[in-house]
């Protein structure tokens, strides 16, 4: 070997050291640099993830934190939508209820009809009217009564206090002339609430 070595020229040398350095590089690059390289850029992946994992696990931990303020505020929130609504009482007691105003408010009950049960929308009719959810009832009550309209509007203001989901569907009189009596035709829509 040695002879070998003694007998080739300088410049055979010179790209033997070459070699060997270049293979020595490639050698570290591949079994040392190459592996380490690869493995760093696998945990940096794993590290990402679990980077994320962990933001969105504190997430869900600051919601679960909050969920005990968000279902107080919600039962508010339903308190207070529940209170616009007059509770699911049955068309006799109803009735009871507007007589003994009428009566209280000195006027004379001609007719009294009640009709309840669910608006649904028709595709003729205007699409922001929506039909109402499930536990929320809608009763027409249909009022002719005569008297004055002094007591009439006394009726009117205590009917609303009385019912707060009840509104003014339509209103209409007829002077009869005798004794300044007017006749009034009175529809109210009432929403009431199954709880």
């Amino acid at each position: 070997m040695k002879e070998i070595f003694q007998s080739i020229s300088r410049r055979e040398k010179m790209m033997l050291y070459v070699l060997l350095c270049f293979l020595l590089v490639m050698g570290g690059w591949f079994g040392l640099v190459k592996p380490q390289l690869d493995t760093y850029q696998h945990n940096r992946e794993k590290i990402d993830k679990k980077n994320i994992e962990l933001n969105e696990l504190n997430n869900k931990l600051d919601l679960y934190q909050n969920a005990f303020n968000q279902l107080l505020s919600q039962q508010d929130n339903y308190k207070k939508l529940t209170k616009r609504y007059y509770l699911k009482t049955s068309n006799v007691s109803l009735s009871r209820m507007v007589t003994s105003l009428i009566i209280l408010h000195t006027l004379k009950p001609v007719s009294l009809n009640m009709t309840s049960g669910q608006r649904e929308t028709n595709d003729a009719e205007d699409e922001s009217q929506q039909s109402l959810p499930k536990n929320i009832t809608l009763n027409t009550i249909s009022i002719i009564c005569d008297g004055d309209p002094k007591s009439c509007m006394k009726f009117l203001d205590d009917m609303r206090k009385t019912l707060s989901s009840a509104y003014l569907s339509s209103f209409s009189y007829i002077s009869l002339g005798a004794n300044s009596h007017t006749r009034f035709n009175i529809v109210f829509e009432v929403y009431m609430i199954k709880v």
